[in-house]
């Protein structure tokens, strides 16, 4: 008879019932560590919120400019200073590197929450390192050309504090890549390399 079932392919109703009692199962027991996950990611989404949306950069870093306190035309971003640790050393005359953080739905400081990223990369290099990130909400009636002002302001400041230095190379992902171009475009005294990464539509190619 097994040998019947074999050949024929099918299967006996005793077999059946033990796959579908299996297969039950196995989607119960994935669906509750699921809902588990969602859980844990809902409660530090929550903690998140509660502690102020602060930035995720993984880097200890100093505010040098915050836009926010601007008299004039203030934006929701700012101009940090990576902190180096302890072994690892920064030449303050090579050229600096200012990386923009992507104004993405993942919240601010994205740009920089793993070590392994351009701002760990220009750290191990000995590199003056800032950041400009952003904050959650924006100043009401802020504009782009606000934004842009004040990335040309945090630029000013980065060429204050390294005057023997060749002019930043500036580091722009995603949507920072464009604000890259537009700052590049418009004050090119500024601004060394550009290093622009972003993503056609039509291809996965980076362009």
């Amino acid at each position: 008879m097994t040998d019947f079932f074999a050949l024929s392919g099918w299967v006996p109703r005793t077999e059946l019932l033990s796959d579908a009692w299996e297969y039950g199962i196995d989607a119960m027991q994935r669906s509750i560590l699921f809902a588990d996950i969602l859980r844990k990611r809902g409660n530090n989404y929550l903690a998140h919120i509660r502690a102020g949306k602060p930035p995720v950069l993984i880097f200890n870093y100093k505010v040098i400019v915050d836009g926010r306190e601007f008299d004039e035309r203030p934006v929701n971003y700012s101009l940090v200073a990576i902190e180096a640790d302890d072994q690892q050393n920064i030449d303050p005359k090579k050229r600096p590197i200012v990386v923009i953080d992507p104004r993405a739905g993942h919240g601010p400081g994205i740009g920089g929450f793993k070590r392994d990223s351009e701002i760990g990369m220009a750290v191990q290099a000995g590199h003056p390192t800032y950041f400009i990130l952003f904050y959650p909400e924006p100043i009401p009636g802020q504009t782009l050309a606000d934004v842009e002002r004040a990335e040309v302001i945090f630029l000013e400041e980065v060429a204050k504090r390294h005057p023997n230095a060749d002019p930043p190379t500036l580091v722009g992902n995603c949507q920072a890549g464009w604000a890259s171009a537009l700052i590049g475009a418009d004050r090119p005294d500024l601004t060394g390399p550009l290093v622009i990464a972003v993503r056609s539509r039509k291809s996965k190619i980076p362009l």
